[in-house]
């Protein structure tokens, strides 16, 4: 085992040790990873190298005839974690691992809960017999009988640290070689890191790539979020403290452009850069989709007992937006507004211009009648890149309102935007599209969006060029290609662990169908929170008075278009609570779905065609007559009848048959009540 911090050079001292050793097999860790599912990563990962190798054995083996298919049936479908299945998961693994590779070696492994990891340490001491493992770890395991084969590296002496410095940032001055040394603290994949990044960007005074002109520079966001410090940078050459924040600002990017991996701890975050990077790091993170990991940054900042106003407020923004993409918009529209007040009492001009556009693209997804708020006088209007955002959400919110959009008001993307300008200004012209009507032309520009923002790696627009392309789909009536792009919209719901495309990819995919799925427009209408617009389209599909929104009406013109039914309530001006399908004797309540006996089917179709006449109520003769055929009615011999299959088809249909709230008694007979709006299916 090797255990060191990030960056001391654990993984080049094992590439070297193994450099000539034959069928080495590498694994690496990923946080959550069960003892199940790491043996699993294991075991496939043995049998793939296997099988490059042309590994045989003398007989036929499972393990390379069945794909996980041997470990599942031995652990079920899982992968798990019963404790009767892990002597039988310890056992394939190992019999791959020595099958097929000389050496395993297991990297990051306190990635895994050191419960897990512990198991299967103990696991491969015991049991491992030709085969040979080498595993990594950034912190020292307690498993006895482990400790006499650890290796600990240590940070560089600083000779040696010097010595490498001097090596790698050739031809760099001698102060700036001091403060590669400084910051590298010791690591030698630090100084690598800030040495290239010396060689691939200047150390200038802004410390901005020179790609990101675009977007903020680091300089722009330190002196917004030190508020205390607005005066021009001076031009002159940089002192070797600033060459330092320039080269963890290089490092920074660099780090955050590897992937996941280079980032797998957020406090190394913090304690590496700082507060001011950390934010940087965060919203970084959340617009390249790994919202996860990016508020798992942002929440380091609690380490740190004073972190300024400006930084906090950036990094509620931030987390604000990732509230947005994942469907918890509860309260949103508040926070959105108190974050502007607060932008706008700090005085600083670009934290404010990134709180008035958080606020109007919480209002864009929530809810368009939001009036805009008037911008502050004390703060002078946006300039650039920054101008054009908000212009091109304002024309945004006009479609929305059904304005009609003029060619010379689309938002366009401009030569030299940033990938992200780029990819939100494409997002924001295929919504106006959409709305004004050009179905083909913003389905293709959606299409393109989405293939773009996979090669850009801007997964957070990815979803929104999804949605669109959807949504024109659906207005265009291609539900063949609709079906491909909502399973691309559950997908990414998924990866992003997002409440809101998984919601809105629920009510699209019902365009599937020949009917509506009741049950499932019962449940999304409850989900304003996850999706504001996927609740108003299904409380309009239930019956509801329809929005003002476009968007709204888009989508439920293009479901309602695909049925052969429709909703009616019994209040044309509400959407029903619970719905009744005389057709298929189906009863759908907001929590569970009953199937009528024909009786009750024709009882409550009584029920509803007398609720929906003036006298509001079926008398017992009329129910009597309607459902029995009873053409002599007489209380004596009929009333008990009734009374008794109402009481039956009050335990099928209300919560509380003591306490009825769905079918009332009235003075001489019954009626649906209202305080729960009842709607029934009808053919269209």
């Amino acid at each position: 085992m090797v255990v060191g911090a990030a960056g001391l050079g654990k993984r080049a001292l094992v590439q070297h040790v193994l450099r000539d050793t034959p069928g080495v097999c590498v694994v690496r860790c990923r946080e959550g990873l069960t003892f199940g599912a790491l043996g699993r990563e294991l075991r496939l990962a043995l049998v793939a190298r296997g099988d490059a190798a042309g590994a045989t054995n003398a007989g036929p083996s499972r393990e390379h005839t069945d794909g996980q298919g041997a470990l599942g049936d031995a652990l079920g479908d899982e992968g798990a974690d019963d404790e009767r299945a892990e002597d039988a998961l310890v056992d394939r693994v190992l019999d791959a691992a020595e099958r097929t590779s000389s050496v395993v070696v297991l990297e990051e492994s306190d990635l895994v809960e050191a419960p897990v990891i512990a198991r299967w340490l103990v696991a491969l001491m015991r049991f491992a017999r030709t085969s040979r493992w080498v595993v990594t770890a950034r912190t020292r395991p307690s498993v006895p009988g482990i400790q006499e084969q650890i290796v600990s590296l240590s940070a560089l002496h600083p000779s040696a640290a010097r010595e490498l410095a001097e090596a790698c940032a050739h031809p760099c001055s001698a102060g700036q070689v001091d403060a590669i040394v400084r910051a590298a603290e010791g690591s030698p994949q630090r100084i690598r890191e800030l040495a290239a990044a010396a060689h691939r960007a200047p150390i200038d005074t802004e410390g901005a790539h020179p790609s990101a002109s675009a977007q903020p520079s680091f300089r722009d966001l330190e002196v917004l979020l030190h508020g205390e410090d607005r005066r021009p940078v001076p031009t002159s050459a940089p002192t070797p403290e600033r060459g330092v924040s320039a080269m963890l600002a290089a490092e920074l990017r660099r780090r955050l452009d590897g992937g996941p991996r280079e980032m797998q701890r957020p406090e190394d975050v913090a304690r590496s850069f700082g507060v001011r990077a950390t934010v940087v790091a965060g919203m970084r993170l959340i617009a390249e989709g790994r919202g996860t990991r990016g508020q798992l940054v942002l929440r380091t900042l609690q380490q740190h007992d004073e972190v300024p106003s400006g930084l906090g407020l950036l990094s509620r923004v931030a987390q604000g937006l990732l509230r947005v993409t994942g469907g918890r918009y509860t309260g949103l529209t508040l926070v959105s507004r108190e974050l502007l007040r607060e932008a706008e009492s700090l005085g600083i001009a670009t934290l404010y211009h990134w709180a008035y556009m958080f606020e109007r693209l919480v209002s864009l997804s929530a809810s368009v009648s939001t009036p805009e708020p008037a911008w502050a006088d004390v703060i002078p209007a946006p300039q650039g890149i920054s101008a054009r955002y908000l212009s091109a959400v304002r024309v945004a919110h006009r479609a929305r309102r059904g304005e009609h959009i003029a060619d010379d008001a689309l938002p366009r993307v401009e030569p030299g935007d940033g990938p992200l300008a780029t990819c939100v200004c494409a997002f924001l012209e295929t919504h106006v599209l959409l709305l004004r009507g050009d179905l083909e032309q913003a389905e293709v520009l959606a299409a393109t969006l989405v293939r773009r923002c996979m090669e850009l790696r801007v997964p957070l627009v990815e979803g929104e060029a999804l949605l669109m392309l959807c949504y024109a789909q659906l207005a265009l009536a291609r539900h063949d290609e609709l079906g491909v792009s909502v399973e691309a919209l559950t997908r990414v719901g998924r990866s992003a662990r997002s409440r809101r495309y998984t919601v809105i990819a629920d009510l699209l995919r019902m365009a599937l169908d020949s009917g509506p799925d009741v049950q499932r427009l019962l449940e999304i209408a409850r989900h304003g929170d996850a999706s504001p617009t996927a609740a108003r389209v299904a409380s309009v599909l239930l019956g509801g008075v329809a929005s003002g929104d476009a968007l709204d009406r888009l989508l439920s013109d293009g479901l309602a278009a695909r049925w052969q039914a429709t909703v009616q309530p019994l209040d044309p001006d509400n959407s029903a609570s619970w719905v009744f399908d005389p057709t298929a004797g189906s009863v759908w309540m907001p929590q569970r779905t009953e199937q009528a006996s024909p009786l009750a089917t024709r009882i409550l179709c009584c029920l509803f065609d007398a609720a929906a006449s003036p006298q509001g109520f079926a008398p017992l003769e009329d129910v009597a007559r309607v459902v029995w055929d009873v053409s002599d009615y007489h209380p004596l011999r009929d009333a008990k009848r009734v009374h008794v299959a109402i009481r039956r088809l009050r335990t099928l249909i209300e919560d509380d048959a003591s306490a009825p709230t769905r079918l009332i008694t009235v003075d001489g007979g019954y009626t649906l009540g209202r305080a729960e709006l009842p709607g029934r299916v009808v053919s269209a």
